[in-house]
């Protein structure tokens, strides 16, 4: 019987055990709290899931070209963007975004599918929402909410 992957799973290392209870494990934050805070959420999952491309990047701010591309972003957002080396492997139903054609739209990877010399993939995990959504339209004005036309769906 194989063993079904849970996304919870790297909350473990958060949750106050009590087993002597009889009830499930209470998540707590940094002071007894109700909850974990978004910065420790963030490490647990960055401990458990690191990035899928790591060493296969560079910042979209190290290609000038970009610059002229993505006008609307500041040189801050374009060092926060990790494009993908040529030939990287994309990870199978991975979501991903050309910055030379953003606006063909994110798209999903296949298996064997790589970064080609004329893309400049950048990969959706690796990318903080605000920035996402700014870049797929979603947040065309960059205000941090999602433009009323484009719904609440995901990309």
């Amino acid at each position: 019987m194989s063993q079904r992957h849970d996304d919870r799973a790297p909350l473990h290392s958060a949750l106050d055990h009590d087993d002597a209870s009889g009830h499930p494990p209470r998540l707590t934050g940094p002071v007894g709290g109700d909850a974990p805070s978004a910065q420790q959420l963030g490490q647990i999952k960055a401990e458990h899931h690191p990035p899928a491309h790591l060493n296969e990047t560079v910042p979209a701010s190290a290609d000038k070209h970009l610059y002229d591309k993505l006008p609307q972003l500041t040189d801050d957002e374009l060092r926060r963007l990790s494009v993908l080396d040529t030939g990287a492997a994309l990870e199978q139903g991975g979501v991903y975004l050309d910055l030379n054609d953003v606006a063909a739209g994110p798209f999903t990877a296949e298996g064997g599918m790589t970064a080609g010399a004329t893309q400049h993939l950048i990969a959706k995990r690796e990318t903080d929402y605000l920035l996402w959504n700014q870049l797929t339209g979603r947040d065309a004005n960059g205000d941090g909410v999602v433009d009323a036309a484009q719904g609440g769906g995901r990309s």
